[in-house]
């Protein structure tokens, strides 16, 4: 099982994961709000930018959210934390405005059973039983 404190932003406590986000051998230092009310993961374009992917190659997809609909790209990247690797689909926007990164339940919530404690200010990820067999 693994915890991780919520971290404060502008006077709020938000359950945010560092993680390294990788492309063809490059990685970065990435930060994203882990978000159980958003479908899949978006990603704003300077974080493609840096990875060398070309946006607009991905498959086309309008998401739609609390600021509209706006044009995102899928692409397949590589994650990196604690000790562990992970691939999951991620979608780029270029205009993607949220103040963070989001990881939503397409992907990264599928290997883990996670747990959100907001009086502890805290949220923990282990590994969920029907996609790690013993």
């Amino acid at each position: 099982m693994m915890h991780f404190p919520y971290v404060q932003r502008k006077g709020h406590y938000y359950p945010l994961l560092n993680l390294e986000l990788g492309h063809m051998g490059k990685f970065i230092a990435a930060e994203a709000l882990v978000d159980s009310g958003a479908d899949f993961s978006v990603f704003r374009a300077e974080f493609a930018e840096l990875l060398g992917i070309p946006i607009e190659r991905g498959e086309k997809v309008n998401l739609k959210g609390i600021g509209g609909e706006i044009p995102c790209y899928r692409h397949v990247l590589t994650f990196r934390f604690a000790g562990r690797i992970f691939q999951w689909p991620v979608y780029f926007s270029r205009q993607f405005r949220f103040s963070m990164n989001l990881l939503g339940r397409s992907g990264f919530f599928e290997p883990f059973d996670i747990t959100f404690r907001e009086g502890k200010k805290e949220f923990t990820l282990s590994d969920a039983e029907s996609n790690f067999p013993s």
